[in-house]
């Protein structure tokens, strides 16, 4: 069992962030320390949310590595830009203990960044995911953070050995951003979704079935899986495997069609319990 320090937001509806991460690291054989950026009534995808910010995460987590001493750190969403440079520290510090780091760079989607963030914010995630032994950003969020047209890439999404001319425009990515290892998520094809694993610098793809509904919280189920499998000491592409093998299992199971709910996760837990 390792000792999972989560630094994420929480909503009460929409099946994302930490109320994911919680009970699929903890179904994994792990043990979960929340330190929560931000708690919301809804997710975003809900009109009239609200939410309050965690103004003090450095002490937060301070007194979780104090007592709890947490053998790896998982990053999600982060407010803005000021609460991310207390988040930095909080990962160089444990970086610098030999601590292992995931970063999931939640900054934006469909080519776009999210209306909260700016290019100044991408400039410091670039600082975070050079921090991280494992990032899983999606095809947008790499775009971004290697300066990357998103629109030329996509463009050639039809075509023939598509996931392939991904993975090899970014064959450098963790050279480049400086993250030791990295899943590039959500390469969308016709009937499938590819992820570009960059493992010790080889490329690797894993394919997964494509659904019509872009479900919230979908990329932190899928990380929250890769970080428990990873802890459990599995490799990263077979990381990757059982998370893209987790969410369809999850879709299929889904009975509400309004994705802002997110994924029903729940009822394909126990496909965890082996792992």
């Amino acid at each position: 069992m390792k000792k999972i320090l989560t630094i994420n937001d929480i909503s009460a509806i929409g099946n994302c962030s930490t109320a994911v991460n919680l009970p699929i690291l903890s179904v994994m054989g792990h043990c979960v320390y929340p330190v929560v950026t931000s708690a919301f009534s809804c997710q975003t995808g809900f009109e009239g949310f609200h939410f309050i910010s965690n103004n003090n995460i450095e002490i937060f987590a301070h007194d979780v590595q104090k007592y709890g001493d947490p053998d790896w750190v998982y990053v999600g969403f982060c407010t803005d830009a000021q609460q991310l440079d207390d988040v930095i520290s909080v990962v160089r510090f444990m970086h610098d203990c030999g601590k292992k780091v995931v970063v999931d760079p939640i900054m934006g989607d469909n080519g776009n960044l999210y209306p909260i963030y700016d290019v100044s914010y991408v400039e410091k995630m670039k600082k975070l995911v050079a921090l991280s032994n494992y990032t899983t950003p999606n095809l947008t969020e790499a775009c971004f953070l290697t300066g990357r047209d998103f629109g030329e890439i996509v463009k050639k999404n039809g075509e023939k050995g598509y996931l392939a001319e991904v993975g090899e425009i970014f064959k450098d990515f963790c050279k480049e951003t400086g993250a030791s290892n990295a899943i590039i998520t959500g390469v969308v094809m016709d009937e499938l979704v590819g992820n570009v694993v960059i493992d010790d610098n080889e490329v690797k793809f894993v394919t997964n079935e494509r659904t019509d509904i872009n479900y919230s919280g979908t990329g932190d189920i899928f990380s929250s899986v890769v970080t428990g499998a990873l802890a459990n000491g599995e490799s990263l592409a077979d990381a990757c495997r059982m998370a893209s093998v987790f969410v369809v299992g999850c879709l299929a199971r889904t009975q509400c069609k309004d994705r802002r709910f997110g994924i029903e996760f729940q009822r394909n837990l126990a496909c965890l319990l082996k792992y």
